[in-house]
């Protein structure tokens, strides 16, 4: 969670214009991972185990792939050229 709370912190100065849906995917990502370690705690299981290794991998290469590279593109991208001048 740490890559999480160093994107958090750009966030807020950033204003970059889909936000809310990036930070929606992060508290999805975290909500999941917080229900699936629930379940196995209370029944420890390989195949939680594997399902949640598969849903992180699936997720990671998702959002590396496709959410990120929008948020990086708008931070790398000058001023001017976000406000459309």
């Amino acid at each position: 969670m740490l890559t999480f709370n160093m994107k958090k912190a750009f966030w807020p100065s950033s204003k970059y214009p889909d936000v809310e849906r990036h930070i929606a995917a992060h508290r999805a990502l975290e909500q999941t991972v917080m229900n699936k370690r629930r379940r196995f705690e209370q029944q420890p299981a390989d195949r939680e185990n594997k399902a949640l290794a598969c849903y992180l991998r699936d997720w990671w290469i998702s959002h590396i792939n496709d959410i990120d590279p929008a948020y990086s593109n708008y931070l790398n991208c000058p001023t001017t050229l976000r406000s459309g001048v």
